[in-house]
């Protein structure tokens, strides 16, 4: 009869508990995928503020695919348009960011944390269908961009997703990759997404706000907050940036293996791709490659699974690139570039700095 009660009890502590988890997830939502309008201020809203501001707009409360899908939809002239990870988030045109400027006196940087290869369709779907099209269209090509589901994130834009495949003929993932909300529901008893939602608890207690920095900052040092610039870029807050040139120095070597498992690019992939260039290409919008490099630490070990994973994402890069005729810019090898181990935050993301030294011309 004990055992009887006491599972009954462990039981009803788990139930309770999930649904403790599952109630903090949905209340707080720190990434904003369950679309609950906070305070009436919508993604759009917040873009609009975005363009129209004096020193960008504080990140913090907003899911980045939220507010650069309303960005990318923005119909004004645009003369490039960046995509892919939290690699290239710093790279700006207001920053002039290895001269780019002069490619690109207006840019529009849609980079998110953690881009796959479906964030990427789904944008070039937003893009292909604007009416003001760019003149050229940058894609970064980090070490995982040829897989699929390398990032779940990406389904809270399924329909543009689904959209941008009848686009290039194809059926076979329409249905693969459609339960967004199942994922949904799991992620309410997520553990990690939990642990992101108690670091913001505020949330609870203040409504929702616009804000923009008080005071002017460099953005080499950053502000308190992280910031959104007015041409979509990011310039992390001043607390990450110091942690940051204090830590550098203690990165392992051989390390970097951030989604680098399995095989090293899926061939249908690479397909879908090839086709992607190419009907770029027939809307007359210039592609162009880049590739940002990963801290010389990543490379002390000499041949591992990582660099040698990297290695062959270049080279294919640079096959498609002369195939295509497309330019490639950076590598994922610092030397290549002239970036020193104190011009980057972490062994994969290079500091403005660095950034500087990849050469748009």
């Amino acid at each position: 009869m004990r055992s009887t009660q006491w599972l009954r009890i462990v039981c009803t502590i788990i139930v309770v508990g999930m649904i403790f988890v599952a109630g903090v997830n949905y209340l707080i939502d720190p990434g904003y995928v369950y679309f609950k309008k906070k305070s009436g201020i919508s993604p759009d809203v917040y873009v609009q503020k975005l363009l129209t501001s004096e020193k960008g707009l504080v990140t913090e409360e907003w899911n980045e695919r939220a507010v650069k899908t309303s960005l990318a939809k923005v119909n004004t002239e645009i003369d490039c348009i960046i995509v892919g990870s939290s690699h290239i988030m710093q790279i700006s045109s207001l920053r002039n960011t290895g001269n780019i400027s002069k490619l690109c006196p207006v840019l529009l940087n849609l980079g998110v944390s953690g881009s796959s290869f479906e964030d990427l369709l789904i944008f070039s779907n937003i893009i292909l269908e604007n009416k003001g099209k760019p003149k050229r269209v940058f894609i970064e090509i980090n070490p995982w961009l040829f897989k699929f589901n390398m990032d779940s994130r990406y389904k809270m834009n399924q329909v543009q997703y689904d959209s941008f495949l009848r686009k290039l003929n194809d059926q076979t993932l329409l249905t693969s990759n459609s339960h967004y909300e199942f994922d949904l529901l799991k992620n309410l008893f997520n553990l990690e997404y939990f642990m992101i939602s108690l670091k913001n608890y505020k949330s609870l207690f203040h409504q929702a706000s616009i804000e923009e920095p008080k005071e002017k900052f460099l953005y080499e040092n950053g502000y308190t907050k992280a910031v959104t610039l007015q041409d979509g870029s990011h310039v992390y807050d001043s607390h990450h940036i110091a942690k940051a040139k204090k830590t550098i120095k203690s990165i392992k070597n051989g390390g970097g293996d951030y989604k680098i498992n399995g095989n090293i690019y899926d061939d249908y992939a690479l397909e879908l791709f090839e086709k992607l260039i190419l009907l770029y290409q027939r809307n007359e919008i210039e592609i162009n490659f880049l590739i940002t490099p990963y801290h010389p630490s990543v490379f002390k070990n000499g041949p591992t699974k990582t660099t040698q994973h990297m290695q062959e994402i270049e080279n294919v890069a640079q096959r498609l690139s002369i195939k295509h005729k497309v330019k490639l810019y950076g590598s994922f090898l610092p030397e290549n570039i002239g970036c020193q181990e104190d011009e980057f935050l972490d062994f994969m993301h290079a500091t403005s700095n660095c950034l500087d030294k990849i050469k748009f011309y």
